[in-house]
């Protein structure tokens, strides 16, 4: 039986170019929309869209000086305990370390336009589309909530139901499936933080697989990514990353390809993106890219699954996408 469960997360795709003497270039962003999700010290969040369509987001870099960025290019900005220590990640891959200059945060939500303080600002996290297409962010809608699969025997605590919201996943015992098929090649990417370790670790998984599996049970024709996480050797946690094949027969697992491990904060938000194609894999953590190969996908159209292992350990997701 295999209880190995799988899984993934998420980025964003557009492209930016910095200018040497540290500032961005006057973007065009008509033809984009940004919404942003803002979280507060005190445990609130607000989801709106900046109140000017042109907005900037400038950060006084040590190594770079004054770097002005478009809305558009970010993906999250993670703002250090006083605020001098931000880290600002943009959508394709980069990363910038600095203190913003802003002082408030003008954005329009739901109940009016709002302006925030910066101060009271822990992260902020960047979504973008074209004009008229969807953000493409998770929706309760997007997913189906399984039950614990009734072939996998373990057993010790299975854990509770996973939580699908607006714009989160908490995964925390039993897996949640794709309601639709995408086709290849797909990318699926997020962010995500480890909030509840088990003893030894825990793993998040993504499985790959052709539609058709009952939701009571696991799928046995299965591609499948998971990260590890472990502490053994090393003074922060650390994800291994894996990549699995299942040809048929769940007892038929084979690994393709092992990653190096990469380190990273428990309790904080960690950034992960996944691009498969017919015979390759390319993962993104954070700052660091791999690419797995050595498989072959022989089916075109595929569901997704994600689940983790142990049950008692806790993954929650934000900004699923799969564009």
């Amino acid at each position: 039986m295999r209880w190995t469960l799988a899984l993934a997360v998420c980025v964003f795709l557009l492209s930016l170019s910095i200018c040497s003497a540290g500032a961005l270039p006057e973007h065009t962003v008509s033809n984009l929309e940004v919404c942003v999700t803002v979280f507060l010290v005190d445990g609130s969040q607000l989801v709106g869209k900046p109140t000017r369509p042109d907005a900037f987001l400038e950060v006084v870099s040590d190594a770079l000086g004054k770097v002005k960025m478009a809305f558009t290019k970010l993906a999250a900005v993670e703002l250090g305990e006083d605020h001098a220590n931000t880290v600002v990640r943009l959508t394709n891959g980069d990363i910038l370390r600095g203190k913003i200059t802003e002082r408030v945060l003008d954005i329009t939500t739901l109940i009016g336009r709002v302006s925030i303080p910066v101060q009271v600002v822990t992260r902020i996290q960047v979504h973008t589309a074209s004009v008229g297409d969807s953000l493409n962010v998770v929706s309760p809608e997007d997913w189906d909530a399984l039950p614990f699969p009734v072939t996998c025997d373990w057993p010790g605590p299975r854990g509770e139901g996973s939580k699908i919201y607006d714009n989160s996943i908490w995964l925390q015992g039993f897996p949640i499936r794709t309601r639709k098929t995408y086709s290849l090649p797909v990318v699926f990417e997020c962010d995500f933080e480890f909030t509840r370790a088990a003893a030894g670790g825990g793993s998040l998984m993504i499985y790959v697989f052709p539609k058709g599996p009952q939701r009571e049970g696991e799928p046995d024709n299965t591609l499948y990514f998971r990260l590890d996480g472990t502490g053994y050797g090393y003074e922060t946690p650390h994800m291994i990353p894996t990549l699995h094949q299942c040809d048929g027969s769940k007892f038929n697992d084979r690994m393709v390809w092992c990653g190096a491990s990469q380190p990273i904060e428990l309790g904080k938000t960690n950034h992960l993106r996944l691009e498969l194609e017919k015979d390759s894999l390319t993962m993104t953590l954070n700052d660091k890219t791999m690419t797995a190969r050595g498989f072959n996908v022989d089916y075109k159209d595929v569901q997704i699954e994600l689940w983790h292992w142990q049950p008692m350990t806790r993954w929650v997701l934000h900004n699923v996408r799969i564009p």
